[in-house]
């Protein structure tokens, strides 16, 4: 009776138990195949400070282990093999030297996922951490005003944290430097962005996306004021390529065409929802953003109070012929306000700014693409003399040096579906199109959520939090080993690049002497016997013996 219960008792796997070390075995192959690859890709080739003399580091190779994993226990050793680069030197009026470099010593994994280092056996714990991408959050000031701030988390280097004030200023602040308007950031940026990364969807889908909420006022039959909101895009697009029809081959779209709402609507109706079709931007000007993120009104027989701190939309001139206020410009006090009155104009159109950009424009000054670098090199590096090369050089060095500065795939993904932008994943830094979808975002976020006249939700838009752990991510240890020799190969470059100058006319100008192995053997070693993350195996039962 007792067997027949405990029969009944007893149930069969309703699955196959997995390989629970999987995920670091995998991550290991990852980082033997893809990884280590991608770093010798990122830091190739090396140039010197003259640029005449370059070291490319093509590919790699390891060797066989020297003691099995039973030897290598038995002799407090550790189960590692060589890294044997493959360099390219290239010379100036010389010919190219190509040999085998020695980097280091790289521990391999056993079957288990362990590594044994000094005769012990360790493993390397996988980390839980914040994922690359941008989170926003709100928080109220004390005069009850909500305040909303947004980070840009990368993968590699620095963080970027936008915000907005109780005087609607939206400000960026990169790493722990000084803050200073986000449109600043967006002059600074263009050099490097514009038609770089074209977006390329279907046509249909554009009404979807780079769009933001504007909210128009209007005096409807009875006199009553009303507010409608409708969407507008934020930035000025153009057709970075011709759009032609498949079937025909007609070109229903020329290259560097403004692309206009209506413009992209029409080809939708006519030629399909699938049409694809090439955009990009051009400069951001304080006329265009003003263009786009206003509506325009008109006063009649305006007073100065009504023009005090407006901007006309065309200049505004008296019989003499002198401008009394330029177009998109500040009517900055009541003297010039005054004087327009006194032309007893019958209406003057001026522009309906959003507080946001009306308050960012007037921090920003109104900078050009090199006015407005120069100004972030004195935030940041306020001691030293600013220059132009060295303001482009900095930003350079900040954002587009894949060295210093990635989003990973990652980081892009959340970003584009966060943002509902439509970058490549191979845009791993952030662009000037990205912070006009942060502006736009917490333009939108301010509005609030709402519902248009069917019922549909027309700004789907939210906070985050940074905790919840849809917004983490686990760093296994192909990764975290990627992240670790990255530091080392910075160091390998700083070195190679100071004895390229050095040893430029010396005889013994070889790859292998102008590598240095130190930094690569270091960043290894402090990795696998002092990180934090790398463990000895639980020797539970040992202890209990003894």
């Amino acid at each position: 009776m007792k067997e027949i219960q405990h029969a009944t008792k007893r149930t069969s796997h309703v699955i196959n138990i997995p390989n629970l070390v999987e995920l670091q075995t995998n991550s290991y192959q990852w980082f033997l195949e893809e990884g280590l690859q991608e770093l010798f890709d990122s830091f190739s080739p090396i140039h010197d400070f003259t640029g005449k003399t370059s070291i490319s580091l093509t590919a790699f190779t390891l060797g066989e282990p020297k003691y099995s994993i039973e030897e290598c226990r038995d002799r407090d050793m550790t189960f590692e093999s060589a890294i044997k680069a493959r360099v390219l030197l290239r010379q100036e009026n010389r010919e190219e030297i190509e040999s085998e470099v020695y980097l280091g010593d790289l521990p391999l994994m056993t079957d288990k996922g362990t590594f044994i280092v000094n005769g012990a056996e360790r493993v390397v714990v996988s980390q839980l951490a914040r994922s690359p991408g941008i989170y926003f959050k709100d928080d109220l000031d004390f005069s009850g005003k909500r305040l909303f701030q947004a980070t840009v988390i990368p993968q590699e280097g620095a963080w970027v944290d936008i915000e907005s004030d109780n005087s609607n200023v939206v400000w960026v602040r990169i790493g722990q430097t000084k803050k200073f308007p986000i449109t600043t950031l967006m002059r600074a940026l263009e050099a490097y962005t514009p038609a770089l990364h074209p977006i390329d969807m279907k046509v249909g889908d554009v009404a979807n996306n780079f769009w933001i909420y504007k909210t128009i006022e209007s005096v409807n039959e009875k006199g009553e004021s009303e507010q409608t909101t409708v969407r507008d895009f934020f930035l000025t697009y153009y057709f970075a390529s011709p759009v032609v029809v498949g079937k025909t081959g007609e070109i229903v779209a020329e290259e560097n065409e403004l692309a206009t709402y209506e413009k992209l609507m029409a080809l939708s109706e006519a030629h399909g929802f699938d049409l694809r079709v090439r955009l990009y931007t051009k400069t951001v000007t304080t006329a265009e953003i003003i263009d786009l993120l206003s509506t325009k009104e008109t006063i009649t027989e305006p007073t100065s109070e009504q023009l005090l701190n407006r901007r006309p939309t065309s200049d505004i001139v008296d019989p003499a012929g002198k401008v009394l206020a330029k177009a998109y410009s500040l009517i900055p006090d009541k003297t010039h306000a005054n004087a327009i009155v006194k032309q007893k104009l019958p209406s003057i159109e001026l522009f309906h700014i959003n507080p946001y950009v009306e308050m960012t424009l007037r921090e920003d000054q109104g900078y050009d693409s090199d006015t407005a670098k120069l100004d972030i090199y004195k935030k940041i590096r306020p001691g030293d003399p600013a220059t132009p090369e060295s303001a482009r050089n900095l930003i350079q060095s900040i954002f587009f040096d894949p060295r210093r500065y990635d989003m990973a795939k990652v980081g892009r993904f959340k970003m584009n579906k966060k943002l509902g932008a439509h970058l490549p994943i191979t845009a791993r830094n952030v662009t000037k199109e990205d912070l006009v979808s942060i502006l736009r975002y917490v333009i939108n976020l301010e509005s609030g959520e709402g519902q248009d006249d069917e019922g549909n939700i027309i700004n789907n838009v939210s906070v985050d939090d940074i905790d919840h752990l849809e917004n983490k991510r686990i760093r296994s240890v192909g990764e975290l080993l990627t992240s670790q020799l990255r530091m080392g190969f910075l160091r390998m470059e700083k070195v190679a690049k100071e004895r390229m100058t050095s040893l430029m006319d010396n005889e013994n100008f070889i790859p292998s002497v102008i590598l240095s192995v130190k930094p690569i053997s270091a960043s290894i070693k402090s990795f696998f016997g002092s990180s934090q993350l790398s463990q000895f195996m639980d020797q539970t039962l040992s202890l209990i013996h003894i």
